[in-house]
């Protein structure tokens, strides 16, 4: 099941590409953490105090912001970009949730991977997309299934810690981590919009944090 939610969140993603620019897709996949509210909310009755609201808000906002000089329009884009973020709302909840998620966090990254993989192979040759690695593409491979059973172990570790609601929110430093090595990396123009969206990101987290407190005290 990890496998599969995993899967069809990246094809899905990688589909929404193809029709959206990568700030419209990384905006609509990132409402995940609204997704895993819901599901949180409506399955499992679980009680949302306002400070975990407002972080809620914050931080898909931050990421809109984040986003904003970069968004284009397509139905078929918009609805894979919406959907990948479904399967990885259910993949948190499956960590948080279920016996599924305690198990030993790199025996999980790796079956998770390796059934990534399988579904893959099979939709690259029913599509015809199947080409063949050369040269130091065999590299960046091993690199992503490295450091993707790597991030796969932490994010399980996490959610075990501290529920999946407060996993999808601190995972909303993904693309705030993305525009800043952007910046000082590659040295893009820092504009308004994106320091507002880094306000409101590390805001979110911050009120989560306090919200997580005041429900372990019972206030």
């Amino acid at each position: 099941m990890l496998g599969g939610a995993t899967s069809f969140t990246n094809l899905l993603l990688w589909t929404s590409y193809n029709y959206l620019s990568a700030g419209t897709s990384t905006v609509l996949h990132f409402m995940y953490p609204a997704v895993i509210t819901f599901i949180l909310v409506t399955v499992f009755h679980e009680h949302l105090c306002w400070q975990k609201g407002l972080a809620l808000l914050a931080s898909v906002a931050g990421v809109v912001f984040i986003s904003w000089d970069s968004f284009s329009t397509s139905a078929t884009g918009i609805i894979c970009a919406l959907l990948s973020g479904v399967f990885w709302a259910v993949y948190i909840i499956l960590l948080d949730k279920f016996s599924i998620g305690k198990e030993n966090v790199f025996v999980t990254g790796f079956y998770v991977y390796l059934c990534q993989a399988v579904i893959s192979f099979v939709y690259a040759l029913s599509t015809h997309t199947l080409n063949k690695p050369a040269g130091l593409f065999w590299l960046l491979i091993l690199a992503e299934i490295s450091i993707g059973i790597i991030s796969c172990a932490l994010l399980q570790l996490g959610t075990n810690r501290i529920g999946s609601f407060s996993a999808g929110i601190f995972a909303t430093f993904e693309p705030l981590t993305a525009f800043i090595i952007s910046y000082l990396v590659f040295k893009d123009e820092l504009k308004i919009f994106q320091i507002v969206g880094t306000g409101m990101i590390i805001s979110g987290v911050l009120m989560d944090v306090v919200g997580t407190h005041y429900s372990k005290a019972g206030i």
